[in-house]
């Protein structure tokens, strides 16, 4: 069979990259289906990159996301001189390439080939998905012992897998929020999605999240117009953390105490000790002190892409990682990126999201109604850039469905866009007949 790269198989191509995301890991660590499954990720990317190119369409800065467009290209432009300066492996800024830049390309598949009806129906298979997510985790904690960073419902339980679980409860959390809110979904759906992400960061021990629920709740609120509804959705969240911080008590007593003390809160968000031999606070002073030793070049531009990569395979591993590996860089998004691209890369980094979230704030009203689209891509632009600096999602297949989301405000502007045209066609051959 011959698989005919249309418009309408890249659309299926992207449904099957997400739920891919949401179950290669569970299959690969619980089933045990083979590791070599999650590259078909890759395999359905480079397809959707070769669609962009092949298949004739909407374009990023046709919809209003020229600054979108601009901030990618300077980025990768940072990328190619910091290539250039320190003569990085072609195979390994290749490697790293493909970690950092696949989301983004599957961000710009997702606005070219999806349509507005497209993101109910995915959202829906995100709400189904949580159901599962939450019965696994569940399964996992009490019947199996699975405890913590191996806790990770439908996202497997291999190490760190709670950061993706964190990840999607964040994506849920806000978009059902803003839907409650704005009322176009009933309350006992956002109390479904309130309160199972609450239990699976109280099992997973995702101390963050508690933080993370409380803010996206405040902005959620700040960012939509105030209703009735906002009284429910604050009764919500203040029993709902009450229910989850009672059940971390019980759980994780040790734990417990780190989140309700100040000091040990500041001790954990520092993150330094015990495998974290970076500060996450102070990453950047950290590695300007252990590898950059003031050079001005390596500050501004990193030893390359590709120049501090690791992989499974042996021929993937840089003499960096050989080296200093053991400083686990690689936990978190910030570091990877200042090591490789400096001071100039990381800074262009969030602006691509800073873009995003600017394009999605102007679009918060649409024919002088509320947008729940613009609304919900403003608050994860902030939730993506705090992740930055918490885990290292955004250089994991999680990415996908980070970016599927941001690019639902660009999604739907396109097919109000051809909506408009299409009726403006129509109102031109009535007033010619």
């Amino acid at each position: 069979m011959v698989l005919k790269l249309n418009y309408n198989s890249c659309k299926k191509l992207i449904y099957v990259q997400i739920i891919m995301v949401l179950c290669v890991f569970f299959l690969i660590s619980t089933l045990h289906f083979p590791s070599f499954l999650s590259y078909v990720t890759d395999i359905i990317n480079f397809l959707l990159l070769i669609c962009i190119f092949k298949i004739r369409g909407a374009k990023l800065k046709q919809l209003g996301g020229k600054y979108i467009n601009i901030s990618i290209g300077v980025f990768i432009i940072s990328i190619v001189l910091g290539i250039i300066f320190n003569l990085v492996s072609p195979i390994l800024v290749a490697w790293s390439a493909r970690n950092l830049f696949r989301g983004i390309i599957f961000f710009v598949a997702c606005v070219k080939f999806l349509d507005e009806e497209d993101i109910e129906k995915i959202f829906k298979i995100f709400f189904c998905a949580q159901i599962i997510n939450v019965l696994v985790t569940l399964y996992q904690y009490f019947a199996l012992g699975i405890k913590q960073d191996y806790l990770g419902g439908i996202f497997g339980t291999s190490q760190g897998c709670n950061g993706a679980t964190n990840v999607f409860c964040i994506i849920l959390l806000i978009y059902f929020g803003v839907s409650y809110i704005n009322k176009n979904i009933p309350i006992y759906i956002f109390a479904v999605i309130g309160l199972t992400t609450l239990i699976i960061a109280a099992l997973a021990e995702i101390k963050i999240y508690y933080m993370e629920f409380a803010l996206i709740i405040v902005l959620v609120i700040l960012f939509s117009k105030p209703s009735f509804r906002t009284f429910f959705v604050v009764g919500i969240t203040i029993v709902g953390l009450f229910i989850a911080i009672d059940l971390m008590k019980k759980i994780f007593p040790l734990q417990y105490e780190t989140l309700v003390n100040f000091e040990l809160l500041k001790q954990y968000a520092d993150a330094k000790g015990g495998g974290y031999n970076i500060s996450r606070l102070n990453a950047f002073g950290d590695i300007n002190r252990l590898f950059f030793h003031n050079n001005i070049i390596l500050k501004l531009f990193g030893y390359g892409l590709g120049g501090c990569e690791m992989s499974s395979f042996s021929f993937l591993i840089s003499d960096f990682y050989k080296m200093y590996g053991h400083y686990n860089y690689r936990w978190f998004t910030h570091m990877m990126i200042y090591l490789q691209n400096g001071l100039v890369g990381i800074v262009l980094y969030i602006n691509i999201f800073v873009q995003i979230f600017i394009h999605a704030i102007r679009k918060r009203k649409i024919f002088n109604k509320i947008n729940i689209y613009g609304i919900f891509v403003s608050i994860l632009s902030i939730l993506v850039i705090i992740n930055i600096w918490y885990n290292q999602a955004m250089l994991t297949e999680v990415q996908y469905l980070i970016y599927f989301a941001l690019s639902i405000c660009l999604v739907q502007t396109k097919s109000n866009k051809y909506s408009e045209n299409s009726i403006g066609r129509k109102d031109k051959i009535e007033n010619e007949k």
